[in-house]
């Protein structure tokens, strides 16, 4: 999954380019072309502006599917620990660290390093990047009328995507289709 979520990264590097990068170059052409005397310190004002957009960008396009545009393209998306979508604060620690993680060789050393293969973002966010569809919506389970477990382990869940998302973390290997590792009982026998 490393060369996707490379390509992900990659892809949304180009859509945050014609969204941010392209129209900020695009201006300093229009205000040199009219004549204005540009600051020398004008890269020093974008980088103060890149930075907190880029970042901007990931917890934005992130916060309601768990994918951004390049992970929905490339079938991935990032769930917190518990395999919900991750809450604005998470998304917000997993996204700072891209500035040094920009190359991505930072980012493929740590996910190498790392038995979930996280990011150092990931890792501090404690958030995963798992295959499945982008924004799936989380179904959550009257407990009243149906119990889900882990088939192999036993642990309990209150959402499918919970359970299915500790079934793909875990046992893999036993369930190679996640839903198959899911008990599911009625609460009333």
């Amino acid at each position: 999954m490393s060369g996707r979520r490379a390509l992900a990264h990659w892809l949304d590097w180009i859509a945050f380019s014609l969204l941010v990068v392209l129209p900020f170059y695009a201006l300093l052409a229009v205000l040199d072309g009219l004549g204005v005397d540009l600051p020398s310190f004008v890269g020093l004002v974008f980088l103060v502006l890149f930075l907190p957009a880029q970042v901007a960008y990931f917890v934005f396009t992130q916060r309601k599917t768990g994918a951004s545009p390049g992970k929905r393209l490339m079938n991935i998306r990032v769930i917190d620990a518990a395999g919900g979508l991750p809450s604005r604060e998470a998304l917000l620690r997993r996204s700072v660290p891209l500035i040094f993680e920009q190359l991505y060789l930072v980012a493929l050393f740590a996910m190498l390093r790392s038995p979930d293969r996280q990011r150092f973002g990931d890792r501090w966010a404690d958030t995963y990047v798992i295959e499945g569809e982008a924004g799936q919506i989380e179904r959550r389970i009257d407990t009243a009328d149906q119990r889900l477990s882990c088939a192999s382990c036993g642990e309990a869940f209150e959402s499918e995507t919970a359970a299915s998302a500790h079934v793909a973390r875990f046992h893999t290997e036993e369930f190679p289709d996640p839903t198959d590792g899911i008990n599911r009982s009625s609460a009333h026998g």
